[in-house]
């Protein structure tokens, strides 16, 4: 067998390296750069409310410090409800230290509660579910259910 340098060794290298470097990098690079997100079209459809603004109302054990005696009180599953009635928006913005409680019980009521309001206006029609993503044939509307 012949010797081969080694500097004819790590050319034929280099050179292996970027032929096969320009046929994986662009697909690559195309993958990462394009992200694959659907975001709504109509900017009502991008607002949220969060829970910050309305911390005086909200009755959790960690907002005691800000929660004002002198006003209503209201749970965070109340607040998505009065943020639909209120500002006809469909999303909140809750912080953490808003929540009663972090126990699997408390949260599933609280995603019952801000999810099972079938829609009626122009956000009517198919989407998908936001537990499990499949495809409904109505969507939801962040509110209280009755």
């Amino acid at each position: 067998m012949p010797t081969i340098p080694r500097r004819r060794f790590l050319q034929s290298c280099a050179g292996a390296l970027a032929a096969s470097a320009s046929t994986l990098f662009p697909r690559v690079l195309s993958a990462s750069t394009e992200p694959n997100l659907t975001f709504p079209s109509a900017p009502h459809e991008r607002l949220a409310v969060p829970s910050w603004p309305f911390r005086g109302y909200i009755v959790a054990p960690l907002n005691q410090w800000a929660r004002d005696p002198k006003l209503p009180g209201m749970d965070l599953k109340d607040f998505a409800a009065m943020v639909v009635k209120r500002f006809n928006v469909r999303n909140i913005e809750p912080l953490s230290e808003h929540f009663s409680s972090t126990e699997a019980s408390y949260l599933k009521e609280f995603r019952a509660s801000v999810r099972n309001i079938p829609s009626v206006d122009a956000y009517d029609g198919p989407g998908k579910c936001i537990l499990s993503g499949e495809t409904v044939d109505r969507r939801v509307v962040i509110a209280k259910s009755y």
